[in-house]
């Protein structure tokens, strides 16, 4: 099922193979609290905003790229308040999310840490893989929270969004039972999201430009 959201808004995701992985256990010991350097209210050319995307009420199904899973298209360009269209970058991730897993069987049914959100582009939707749950090999209701968290302090590349759109699915790191709900992201679950514009060549130049002549202007 697939959504498309223009606005700063709902949005949901899950994970693919072979993509840089964040998990909670990792992250939040050495990042926990760490600020996103820069962020600012607004959407102006090269200020980093905080675009929240709630969770609530969506499922995680199966492995990533299955028919099942919910996948939605952020137009971040629009959330920035940019024209549709317009290239962004996603420079780092918070969460705070609440799962609770569906199902039983003989080998303890599924996990938390299997819940996978996945980040990427329309045109490759495997860039980076968010395990809430990472460690915690047991089913059950749990919440998780950490970052906020700047990809590069890491080491992790940015998601440059060359269309403006993030795309974001729900999956499952182990498919417990082909189309059936592995887990569901209850209560307020949400995960927010670090989001700049990029300028165009041709504007970057010009404010290069208007630097150089306030410049000249100074020393005449």
């Amino acid at each position: 099922m697939k959504t498309f959201v223009s606005v700063v808004a709902l949005l949901v995701s899950a994970g693919l193979a072979n993509a840089a992985v964040i998990s909670s256990s990792s992250v939040t010991q050495h990042y926990k609290g760490q600020a996103m350097g820069g962020t600012e209210v607004g959407g102006g050319f090269g200020q980093r905003v905080g675009v929240p995307v709630s969770l609530a009420g969506q499922s995680s199904w199966d492995a990533f790229g299955a028919a099942s899973n919910t996948v939605i298209l952020v137009d971040v360009a629009a959330a920035l308040g940019a024209p549709s269209g317009t290239a962004c970058v996603i420079t780092g991730v918070s969460w705070d999310v609440l799962i609770e897993t569906t199902l039983a069987g003989p080998f303890g049914g599924s996990w938390l840490s299997e819940a996978r959100i996945t980040f990427g582009t329309t045109a490759a939707p495997n860039q980076l893989g968010l395990r809430p749950g990472a460690g915690v090999n047991n089913g059950g209701t749990q919440a998780f929270a950490g970052g906020p968290v700047v990809f590069s302090s890491i080491p992790l590349p940015d998601i440059a969004l060359a269309d403006g759109i993030l795309r974001i699915e729900l999956n499952e790191t182990f498919d417990d039972a082909a189309g059936e709900i592995d887990a569901n992201y209850i209560g307020n679950s949400s995960v927010t999201l670090e989001a700049s514009i990029v300028p165009a060549p041709a504007g970057a130049a010009l404010l290069g430009l208007g630097g150089l002549l306030a410049a000249r202007r100074r020393r005449a």
